[in-house]
């Protein structure tokens, strides 16, 4: 008879946790969050789109952040091109430091506030193998902005649950709690 290799794969799924938090609006909360997942075995995913400002994600939690792809997207790649930049360039003097004052002009625009997280969605779809939807346990929403990439990274995954806490059944260890 042949030996069979023992398996050492569990037979619950590895809970995968979503954190879809485009504003750094409770920012430590929700790292907090993320940080329980991973020590409680499972894989984290924070989403955002602020550049990286404020808290970085723990060692474990992987972190995408959507605004440099968020400016390059369709028409805002020409009002992220500071022309002062170009100039710069082409004298060689130093480079101006911060956004271009168009950029700066049309995301604070109202019709931008209106689209942008629609916007989003579109530079996340880029991102499928990062994200990976159909493997998603939970989607951790934290503000109203995160609702239209949570919806659609739900119509990928029925099966997966949504709230503004992680549920406790996703942690072995309870020792994280909103």
């Amino acid at each position: 008879m042949v030996d069979q290799p023992k398996t050492t794969a569990r037979t619950v799924p590895v809970p995968r946790v979503v954190a879809v938090a485009v504003t750094p609006r409770r920012r430590k909360v929700v790292l907090q969050l993320l940080d329980g997942v991973v020590r409680a075995g499972g894989e984290a995913l924070l989403v955002t789109a602020d550049g990286g400002r404020g808290d970085k994600p723990v060692a474990g939690v992987i972190h995408l952040d959507l605004l440099g792809d968020e400016r390059r997207w369709g028409p805002n790649r020409l009002l992220a091109v500071d022309p002062r930049r170009v100039a710069a360039a082409l004298t060689r003097r130093p480079r101006p430091q911060g956004a271009a004052p168009g950029w700066r002009r049309w995301v604070a625009s109202r019709p931008y506030r209106a689209v942008r997280y629609w916007v989003l969605w579109r530079v996340v779809r880029h991102h499928m193998a990062v994200l990976r939807p159909d493997q998603v346990s939970h989607v951790l929403v934290v503000g109203v902005e995160s609702w239209p990439i949570a919806w659609h990274l739900l119509r990928s995954s029925p099966g997966a649950s949504i709230g503004f806490s992680v549920p406790p059944e996703l942690l072995r260890s309870g020792d994280v709690q909103p």
